[in-house]
């Protein structure tokens, strides 16, 4: 007797539609391609009706700032473009076709807002003084009104005359989005301190560097309900020279002497642990200059 054996065949149907090309084009907020720009892409490609795999790939722009690369069976890319070691912008976009997209990161993409920056005059005897801010970035707000350099009437006690209007001020005031993107590696030292002791830590640290009681009082009254807020915070503080690397002072006549600080800070639950950060004493001799300013370092993540 013969035995009849079934067989019974699955189809699994297998996708293999035509590749489709994406071209993209990176630019900064000048309209300016970004060379050698990062682009994260991932997508899930269609193997079978059943199944999906992930797929990944890292691209790099040209001096065009271009990038391309084919891909299959998918109907949604996710990007992530990174410039200068910084996320810079996530975003999908649904494909059906071959497809050019143009991405522009925003002035608020690109670095690091610095927040108020004041500047004090203490000149030894009353001053007409020029200050000329080349901030290396775009201003955002400034009082009095910058309008390409403040001209003010500088007296011993710190107090200013604006020659533009007559009005009368304790400080020039200016923030705005850097140029600058600095990540807290870039440190290599600081502190880190306790959200509930920032007021003993800045008293303390800004009388190390030079700052007298009115100033510290701006500084503190400023700072400690942001820094409050974190259960830690990493704190590094940028002094006279480095500062240039964020805005330059061109002050006619010029300073004998400048105290000029940024506080670079970063919020954390958790605390690391860092080299601690050794202050020098600004000495304050003759014509003085105090700034003090500061910014967050961004918290940067993969998705």
């Amino acid at each position: 007797m013969k035995r009849t054996i079934l067989f019974l065949v699955m189809i699994i149907p297998v996708y293999l539609s035509a590749q489709i090309k994406i071209d993209g084009f990176v630019y900064d907020f000048t309209k300016s391609p970004v060379n050698n720009a990062t682009v994260s892409v991932n997508y899930y490609e269609r193997v079978t009706f059943f199944y999906e795999k992930r797929v990944s790939s890292v691209l790099k722009t040209d001096t065009a700032g271009h990038f391309a690369f084919n891909v299959k069976n998918t109907d949604k890319i996710e990007f992530i473009v990174f410039a200068t070691n910084n996320i810079e912008k996530t975003f999908s976009i649904p494909v059906s076709s071959d497809t050019t997209i143009q991405v522009y990161l925003q002035r608020n993409d690109y670095g690091d807002v610095v927040r108020k920056p004041v500047i004090y005059l203490y000149p030894e005897k009353e001053t007409k003084v020029d200050v000329k801010l080349n901030f290396k970035g775009m201003l955002s707000n400034t009082y009095p009104e910058y309008n390409g350099g403040w001209d003010v009437l500088a007296k011993p006690n710190g107090d200013l005359v604006n020659q533009k209007d007559n009005s009368k001020h304790r400080y020039l005031f200016w923030d705005g989005n850097s140029d600058e993107n600095l990540h807290i590696n870039d440190f290599g030292c600081g502190f880190v301190i306790a959200g509930e002791d920032t007021y003993e830590f800045l008293n303390s640290k800004l009388t190390e560097l030079g700052l007298n009681e009115y100033e510290k009082n701006d500084f503190i009254t400023f700072w400690m309900p942001i820094l409050k807020q974190n259960k830690y915070n990493f704190i590094h503080f940028i002094t006279n020279e480095e500062c240039d690397k964020i805005a330059t002072l061109d002050v006619n006549p010029k300073p004998d002497s400048e105290v000029r600080i940024y506080m670079a800070y970063q919020g954390m639950d958790i605390p690391m642990n860092m080299r601690i950060q050794i202050l020098k004493p600004i000495e304050r001799k003759g014509f003085v200059l105090v700034e003090w300013g500061g910014f967050e370092i961004p918290v940067y993540k993969i998705n």
